[in-house]
């Protein structure tokens, strides 16, 4: 039995190799906001370099999406559609609804 444990031991080393090494990290889940009731909910939220953030408008009346860095605008968003954008950066972005400036909202990537 004591000359079978090394083999065993090393039989299970090989059969978990191929594991580690196909081992990929597990991607950060996408981010959803809502337009609805004249907000963006939720108004901030934190993400991860190379996450996508996607915007749907709930709501009964067009919206946007548009960056006061001007990095990214939806353009009009009818009932229904949605608007997504992929952050490569790190930093703070603040965007609001050009139809209706009270409408904003912070996107932190870390």
């Amino acid at each position: 039995m004591q000359r079978s444990l090394p083999i065993l031991i090393l039989f299970a080393i090989a059969l978990l190799i191929p594991r580690w090494v196909d081992a990929k990290p597990a991607k950060a889940k996408d981010v959803e906001i809502s337009i609805k009731g004249m907000k963006f909910g939720p108004d901030a939220v934190t993400i991860k370099t190379g996450q996508t953030v996607t915007w749907t408008n709930n709501d009964q009346r067009d919206h946007t999406v548009a960056a006061t860095d001007n990095s990214f605008n939806s353009g009009n968003l009818s009932p229904g559609a949605t608007f997504s954008y992929k952050f490569t950066k790190p930093g703070t972005y603040h965007y609001a609804c050009t139809l209706h400036p009270r409408m904003k909202g912070e996107i932190v990537v870390k």
